[in-house]
């Protein structure tokens, strides 16, 4: 009896966390509010409104920054650098830095 052997071979695709995964802000005040999202590199921007409820996202979380005003033209905010999980919810908004974060439990 003559046996045979099967050599299969597995191929794997390994993405870091920071290339698959996006920096995401959520928007979970009553107010539409200016957002940007900025790369660590400073190659990389999204800016735009976001409605109550609304979400913003930028691809390679890694080192990016979310920032909100009022407004385009504003230039008191809040900011937060992206923590782990590459997401974060405003929770409330006030000028000049004096903001609520969902991350801020954490």
């Amino acid at each position: 009896m003559k046996l045979s052997v099967l050599h299969v071979t597995v191929c794997t695709w390994t993405f870091s966390a920071a290339l698959a995964q996006a920096a995401c802000v959520t928007n979970e005040t009553d107010r539409t509010l200016y957002f940007t999202i900025d790369s660590s590199s400073g190659g990389d921007r999204q800016a735009d409104f976001v409605k109550p409820g609304g979400e913003m996202c930028l691809p390679d979380a890694q080192g990016q920054v979310f920032r909100v005003f009022a407004s385009v033209d504003d230039i008191e905010g809040c900011s937060r650098i992206v923590g782990p999980s590459g997401r974060d919810s405003l929770l409330d908004f006030q000028s000049a830095d004096n903001c609520r974060w969902a991350s801020h439990g954490d």
